[in-house]
């Protein structure tokens, strides 16, 4: 799960992770029900990650550009 996070949040690759973002989101989910508690703090994170990826948040943003509910269903399948 750590390592998917990495890749989410790694910068150069926003653009060929954008389709697997679903099934990362699917993946944490599924990490919740583990026993362990490293695997569950891992999805998350993993989790938070891929919600970052999908609101495409930035900290500086002005809310000018902040996207919509609605918008974001147009780029998520």
């Amino acid at each position: 799960m750590n390592i998917l996070r990495l890749i989410i949040l790694d910068a150069p690759l926003a653009t060929e992770m954008r389709e697997f973002v679903g099934d990362s989101i699917i993946a944490s989910l599924i990490g919740y029900t583990d026993s362990s508690w490293a695997i569950r703090n891992s999805a998350t994170m993993c989790f938070a990650a891929a919600m970052i990826r999908v609101v495409d948040a930035d900290k500086n943003a002005d809310m000018v550009y902040a996207k919509t509910v609605s918008r974001i269903n147009e780029n998520m399948p």
